[in-house]
């Protein structure tokens, strides 16, 4: 990455990025030999070791009008929401808290780019619905708020997953490596 949090592929060229169902099919293909990704997926044929889990939270410029009070599932439904694809975890979870029958229907708006959620919702777009992790200096320097309180929304889990086969010593000596770092207590800073 860059130091502004920009990933390089030019510094990396071996790293593909791309979203859990992505990395997955990868994964199967043996197109990957290893991807760190929200899981853990259910097949007998991936090892899944787990690396943390993470809150997520709504997401918004300060600029983003939300009325007084508790911000209810129908308050925050007036602004487009803004998310990971349709095929992913987060989403998924996202879409089912939200088929209640009293609620409007939701406007939202996914991208599979993390950068790109953040910008939206920064620029007062929408709601980003995401883990603060990623935006902590936004929120420091007050360029987003956590909207508080509101509904508690899943946290998500990440995994160090590879294929189960007798050829995956690299990437399980990896895998193991990265679940050492993961529950140092001082890996985010």
């Amino acid at each position: 990455m860059s130091r502004d949090g920009a990933w390089r592929n030019d510094a990396y060229p071996g790293v593909a990025v791309d979203i859990s169902p992505a990395m997955r099919d990868a994964l199967l293909n043996r197109d990957l030999d290893l991807a760190f990704l929200v899981g853990p997926i259910t097949m007998p044929s991936l090892v899944n070791l787990p690396l943390c889990r993470v809150s997520m939270a709504w997401i918004a410029a300060p600029c983003l009008d939300l009325g007084p009070g508790e911000a209810s599932l129908a308050r925050l439904l007036r602004h487009p929401l803004i998310t990971y694809p349709k095929n992913t975890t987060p989403s998924m979870q996202l879409r089912e808290m939200l088929a209640q029958p009293d609620l409007p229907p939701p406007r939202l708006h996914s991208s599979a780019s993390l950068s790109t959620i953040v910008r939206m919702a920064r620029e007062g777009i929408g709601i980003g619905v995401i883990p603060p992790e990623v935006v902590r200096r936004d929120l420091d320097e007050g360029a987003l708020r956590v909207i508080a309180p509101a509904p508690v929304l899943p946290e998500i889990g990440f995994t160090a997953t590879y294929a189960s086969a007798p050829d995956c010593g690299l990437a399980a000596t990896a895998a193991r490596l990265a679940c050492e770092v993961a529950a140092a207590p001082d890996w985010r800073r």
